[in-house]
């Protein structure tokens, strides 16, 4: 997988959970990983497993599709997630 790639999937990861309201710590927990790995796949700096995405898709209560679907950055999606995170933190 791409950088680029990488990248797009953690932000949909980052959105999918404001969107749940779960902490970072949370769905680590959930996982059996440490919060700074959950930091590190939203960075886009690891490669993500698709067990690892399948449990994110399972507690975020999105389908999987969502993350993987479009590769290609989907700069609308993008771009409206991080409205919706504004408006769930002011």
């Amino acid at each position: 997988m791409s950088l680029k790639e990488q990248k797009v999937i953690g932000e949909k990861i980052r959105i999918a959970r404001a969107i749940a309201n779960i902490t970072q710590k949370e769905l680590a927990d959930l996982i059996g990983i440490g919060r700074v790995a959950i930091l590190d796949m939203e960075k886009g700096r690891v490669d993500i497993s698709i067990s690892k995405l399948k449990k994110i898709s399972e507690i975020t209560n999105q389908p999987i599709e969502y993350f993987i679907k479009d590769i290609e950055p989907e700069f609308e999606e993008v771009k409206k997630g991080k409205n919706i995170l504004k408006q769930n933190t002011m």
